[in-house]
């Protein structure tokens, strides 16, 4: 590997181990988890419009629309394979960086924390794996573009929001449902009523 190369290559490993860790954890449902996705789709667009000097190629374009595919249906599927539980208010107040998170998240409004679990964080490593080997395929048969940091971070992109659309779809389900069996459990505790 060039030592120009390395530096890329070292700050994209962690990036990955942090998203990776950021999978396993309990995480506020909340308007916030829409930053990381907007984020990786702004750097990938301003890196893909540096790395466009000529025409994609239709091996590009067809590169990039079935790895978009891909990546969308595995974001999609980890946010199938998403827990949910109720933010514990009484761990909100303690001490530390993750209380101060959900201690924020529930002055947001968030009632609910997700976490994706080892099998989704296997899951998007496959993805992760299987990106890296078609772009250095699609690399070598000619497929510049396709094999561009800039298109990377834009599948990721596309992965992360599909992953929260589901995420914050079924957080509602649940909220809704958590709120229904909570009226059916008031009302059969209310004192009856005298006619």
């Amino acid at each position: 590997m060039n030592p120009e190369n390395l530096e890329p290559a070292l700050i994209a490993v962690a990036v990955l181990c942090w998203l990776g860790y950021r999978q396993t954890t309990w995480r506020a449902v909340s308007a916030r988890m829409w930053t990381l996705p907007a984020i990786l789709g702004a750097v990938g667009l301003l890196s893909l419009s540096s790395a466009i000097t000529v025409r994609p190629t239709g091996l590009d374009l067809l590169v990039v629309a079935s790895e978009l595919v891909v990546s969308v249906g595995v974001g999609a599927l980890i946010g199938v394979m998403t827990s949910f539980r109720a933010i514990d208010l009484a761990r909100a107040s303690a001490p530390g960086a993750a209380a101060r998170r959900r201690a924020r998240a529930v002055a947001a409004g968030a009632t609910l924390e997700a976490r994706a679990g080892w099998a989704a964080l296997a899951l998007w490593i496959a993805l992760v794996v299987a990106r890296l080997v078609t772009g250095m395929l699609a690399g070598a048969a000619g497929a510049h573009l396709a094999a561009s940091v800039g298109v990377i971070l834009l599948l990721l992109a596309a992965n992360r929001a599909a992953r929260v659309l589901v995420v914050s779809a079924r957080a509602g389900r649940v909220e809704r449902e958590h709120a229904a069996s909570a009226d059916r459990g008031a009302g059969l505790r209310a004192p009856a009523q005298v006619a």
